[in-house]
């Protein structure tokens, strides 16, 4: 269920006003109240707002708390009703409502107001008082401008902060247990203002007699978040609920005329709003709009006009009672140049409406869609949180005094529209929902919501509009749910992405447009479209639904950037324009699929595999522009068998690696026939277009190669496969030698045909193995020892020995021969120099040469002995 507050649709958005001192104004002002029993703990909260002192004004000095002592206010007051201007800044101590009568404002209220100035008000109804009533300004009070409103806390330069706390009432109230007419709200504006709205956890669903409500109702005056340059605004609600309801919009009215509900607006304007502790948030017209001038609607707006907003709806709160909010009168997120952002948190909800249906087909001229984000600025709307829902749909319908629900019809659909710098989120099992609802009869006030059917509505995203199943930043998250008629991406930079931690996401909305389908993250599969829920209709109003049944309408971009995109029934998303796999996997196994023009990037891979179970899919493509992997089933076996295989009818280029399973095939000789058909290629494609990834494939006996053809197709083709063999070294050592690590190197010599390969055998720990060598069908080979490294000090290698030599190599052998050294000691035998150890090495003999140059450096010697002897007998 929804509390549902108020109704407005979309209008021009109004720059914020400059503010003149106003004058005073009488008004008039009903306040019911006992005193508290006890005080509440209360939170600073602050607004702002432009304006300065008026001439007839009344200032607080606060000798005490009590606002009800005359001698607190400059001039002293009588009474409790304030018809002038009020302004509570700084001096003295701080005022509190707490006691017998609740002092009303029938003027300006201001909380914190001029450059260096603060205030601060605390509000306290206790179990004694079941309502209050303030009346500001009227309706003809215009000293700040028609819309400019006259409650602010935080303006001009000034910090203020206002905390209302709402105990439960002895004795319901019967109405709103709070409420201000005609005065708007204004928090932050040009200033740092706060408001602080605090209650018990309010009752689900919220109806417009709940003990922690209080309401700014008939609000023809903005109520405005932080506004202006130097504002900084701040509501928030605590286990209380806060309504800002508009009054009709005139049958004159322009879109100068209307007021609105906006957080962060204006330049250097800064607006948030936080819904926690079961807390409630409304907004919106609870009447018709009536105008004949033009299609104008009052509308709620996050971020406006340059400024920046923020609404979060959080915390899970107390079992089955949620944080929730209704925008009656539509919302947009991001407009004229502002920033905007709605979070619906685990545990929370909101519901966007476009105003309420007095009849079954009405004449008020057609709203835009309730739900707008971005466009002309920049809005993010995210649904984050298991049990947090979105939900969007048009006009809703309500009676005054009944019990009997109104049904909202299929002429009443919702919509939300994604412009440029949008973005839409659906995470962690959140849940977006598009279409239509009912209401229950209520007295005026806030509505109880009553969901009819989701999953009619459409989703539009325009320009650079963005929608995101998981998290819209690097870091994929788990994913939400949308339920939507048509998801439309209307221009090629509109996206749709998966950006998803999930294992199985099923896709079945139906998509259309000419924007692109981006796989970031996780395993998602383009299933079926699901089908349209049922919902009541009632004839000529009705509009059309549209409602593809299949994916045939997206003709826009795919791209695969990491994770698995599966198309898991044939030509699945056979209009889209082009499939580009940069990264990760685009799996079609088990089906035949059009992907027109793709590019297969080096870290992309397309999937036709699906363990064996299909042989014969086929991958079109009217041109191919490789660099990754393809992955196919092929019967290896003789001509013609079964495979998988891509059919290319335009240009190729790149390098594109096949990578083969074996379906259960025993191997054959293709001789006589091309072979197996694995690349059917229309187009030019040169020699290495296509490789076998990890080289030739051996099977029975068989060895498949992969080869153009002269028709310009790809083919498997297999002949008797040669055999390998492997040369094995074994070092022994004598007792005390330590293990041989090191390269010894080989020639292997074959005959029948003659071949000859040589080679090195790295030899760890006395054992090593080369690496298969091919040799011919028939060859006969043995193995012969080059000399290997020195051995180690005082140890000398023993005569190589062999093993048996080959035998004729059979088709695909195997071999094994074999290389056996002894490591001694020195003192036996030969070292690998030929010398004998132990015994006297020979003096190399000298030529003539040698004995001259021997003479030489001896005569040299002699020279020297008698130039140093002289030397020492001087």
């Amino acid at each position: 269920m929804l509390i549902n507050m108020g109704d407005v649709m979309p209008s021009k958005l109004l720059p914020a006003r400059s503010q003149k001192p106003a004058k005073a104004r009488k008004g008039t002002y009903l306040g019911v109240g006992r005193s508290f029993t006890r005080k509440a703990t209360v939170v600073a909260l602050g607004a702002l707002l432009a304006g300065g002192a008026h001439a007839a004004a009344i200032t607080w000095v606060g000798g005490t708390s009590d606002v009800n002592d005359g001698t607190n206010w400059n001039p002293p007051q009588l009474g409790g009703s304030f018809t002038e201007e009020v302004y509570v800044n700084g001096g003295g101590a701080t005022p509190v409502m707490d006691s017998q009568p609740l002092p009303g404002f029938s003027n300006e209220l201001f909380v914190g107001n001029g450059i260096g100035e603060s205030g601060e008000l605390k509000i306290l109804l206790n179990a004694s008082v079941s309502n209050a009533w303030w009346f500001l300004g009227g309706l003809s009070k215009t000293s700040l401008g028609p819309l400019e409103p006259l409650f602010r806390s935080g303006n001009a330069g000034g910090t203020g902060v206002v905390s209302v706390e709402l105990e439960p009432p002895t004795l319901p109230s019967g109405s709103s247990r709070f409420q201000v007419y005609w005065g708007g709200l204004g928090v932050g504006t040009e200033g740092d203002g706060t408001l602080l709205v605090k209650g018990s956890s309010v009752a689900n669903p919220l109806t417009s007699s709940d003990a922690s409500l209080m309401v700014f109702s008939q609000q023809s005056r903005h109520a405005q978040i932080g506004r202006g340059a130097g504002g900084d605004g701040t509501l928030k609600l605590d286990g209380a609920a806060l309504f800002y309801g508009l009054p009709s919009v005139p049958p004159q009215a322009t879109a100068a005329d209307l007021a609105h509900f906006e957080v962060g607006v204006g330049t250097g304007g800064h607006g948030k709003v936080e819904v926690l502790g079961q807390g409630k948030l409304g907004s919106g017209d609870y009447s018709m709009p009536t105008s004949t001038v033009a299609p104008i609607f009052s509308r709620g707006f996050i971020g406006k006009d340059q400024g920046v907003g923020s609404i979060t709806i959080g915390d899970a709160g107390a079992p089955g009672i949620l944080n929730r909010a209704n925008f009656m009168s539509g919302l947009v997120v991001g407009a004229d140049g502002g920033q905007g952002s709605l979070d619906v948190l685990s545990g929370g909800k909101a519901g966007v409406s476009n105003g309420m249906a007095m009849s079954a087909c009405s004449s008020t001229p057609a709203a835009p869609a309730p739900l707008i984000v971005g466009g002309t600025g920049t809005g993010l709307v995210r649904a984050s949180g298991s049990g947090s829902d979105l939900l969007v749909s048009g006009k809703y319908a309500a009676g005054f005094g009944g019990t009997t629900a109104i049904p909202i019809r299929s002429y009443h659909i919702g919509k939300i529209q994604v412009g440029s710098n949008g973005t839409l989120v659906a995470e962690n099992s959140a849940a977006i929902k598009v279409g239509v609802s009912q209401l229950s009869n209520a007295s005026m006030g806030p509505y109880e919501l009553i969901h009819e059917a989701y999953g009619i509505g459409p989703i539009d995203v325009e320009g650079t509009g963005q929608v995101y199943y998981g998290s819209e930043t690097a870091t994929p998250s788990a994913p939400g749910s949308i339920q939507a008629s048509l998801i439309q991406l209307k221009d090629p930079t509109s996206a749709l992405h998966f950006n998803h931690t999930g294992s199985n996401l099923s896709f079945d909305v139906p998509l259309k447009g000419t924007g692109r389908l981006v796989q970031d993250a996780g395993t998602t599969t383009v299933s079926q479209v699901a089908a349209l829920p049922s919902y009541a209709t009632d004839g000529a109003c009705d509009p059309v639904v549209e409602h593809p049944t299949d994916q045939q309408s997206f003709n826009g971009l795919v791209e695969v950037n990491a994770g698995t995109l599966v198309l898991p029934t044939n030509d699945v998303l056979s209009n889209a324009q082009s499939f580009t796999v940069a990264g990760g996997t685009l799996m079609q196994g088990g089906t035949n699929q059009t992907l027109n023009q793709v590019t297969l990037g080096a870290n992309g891979t397309l999937q036709l595999t699906d363990s064996g179970q299909s042989t014969s899919d086929i991958a079109r493509a009217s041109s191919w522009s490789g660099g990754g992997a393809v992955l196919l089933d092929t019967v290896l076996g003789a001509c013609g068998s079964a495979s998988d295989k891509l059919v290319i009818t335009g240009a190729i280029t790149g390098e594109t690696r096949l990578k083969i399973t074996n379906a259960s095939g025993p191997g054959a000789a293709t001789s006589g026939c091309d072979g197996i058909l694995v690349v059917d290629a229309a187009g030019a494609s040169g020699a290495g277009t296509f490789v076998l990834d990890g080289g030739p494939i051996t099977q029975g006996g068989f060895q498949y190669q992969l080869v153009k053809a002269g028709n310009g197709n790809w083919y498997l083709q297999a002949t008797e496969a040669p055999g390998q063999i492997i040369i094995q070294q074994t070092v022994t050592p004598s007792g005390g030698a330590p293990a041989f690590t090191g390269s010894i190197p080989f020639t292997l010599n074959c005959t029948t045909p003659s071949y000859q390969y040589s080679g090195n055998i790295t030899v760890t720990n006395n054992v090593g193995n080369s690496a298969p060598i091919t040799v011919a069908v028939g060859s006969q080979c043995a193995v012969v020892q080059g000399s290997p490294m020195p051995a180690v000090t005082g140890y000398q290698w023993s005569a190589a020995t062999y093993g048996p030599s080959g035998t004729a190599m059979p088709v695909g052998g195997l071999q094994t021969l074999t290389m056996s050294n002894n490591l001694t000691r020195s003192g036996g035998g030969t070292d690998n120099g030929g010398n004998t150890p132990g015994s006297a090495t020979p003096v190399p003999a000298l030529g003539a040469g040698g004995l001259g140059a021997l003479a030489g450096l001896m005569m040299a010697a002699a020279a020297f002995i008698g130039r140093r002897r002289k030397q020492d007998r001087a």
